[in-house]
């Protein structure tokens, strides 16, 4: 018997847009994976794209969703809709995973803040102490010799000249 065939991804991101995220990981309808290079290829760019999503702070807003949610559906359940609308998102009644995520994301702006002071304090890199200039070459540039011209025009230009259509 042959060697069998991983299974085929088949999914249609027409009909479910939560499988957009494997169009962008690169898997698409009929694409196999074969190799441990096409393996490779697609965990690197799903690394590199929650990578991204951290830098950008993805995490904290992710967070932020979830606390809100579930603000919105205890308060729901003891007040009106309308009422648990108002208190969730005026800021006047955070709940404990709202204040967890607004300390955790002040903190680590001022973390970053200090960080790039620091980087740029020693930074002694941008301002050389001492500056080496090469004395100057002086080297005889030679052009082209005279007997490498174009070819001459065997044929005269049309008379007279073309008119425009």
């Amino acid at each position: 018997m042959g060697a069998e065939m991983p299974p085929k991804i088949s999914f249609h991101p027409e009909r479910r847009p939560a499988f957009a995220f494997l169009r962008l990981l690169g898997l698409h309808e009929g694409k196999r994976l074969t190799s441990s290079a096409s393996v490779r290829a697609v965990l690197m760019r799903a690394l590199a794209i929650v990578c991204a999503l951290h830098l950008s702070g993805a995490h904290w807003a992710a967070l932020q969703t979830v606390a809100w949610t579930g603000m919105l559906v205890t308060r729901s359940q003891t007040e009106g809709v309308e009422e648990a609308v108002r208190t969730t998102f005026d800021g006047q009644h955070p709940c404990k995973l709202c204040v967890v995520v607004n300390k955790g994301h002040q903190q680590e702006r001022e973390g970053m803040q200090v960080a790039i002071v620091q980087m740029l304090s020693q930074a002694s890199f941008l301002i050389p102490q001492t500056v080496y200039v090469p004395p100057p070459m002086f080297v005889r540039l030679s052009y082209g010799s005279r007997q490498c011209q174009g070819l001459a025009r065997g044929k005269t230009p049309p008379t007279p000249p073309p008119r425009l259509a």
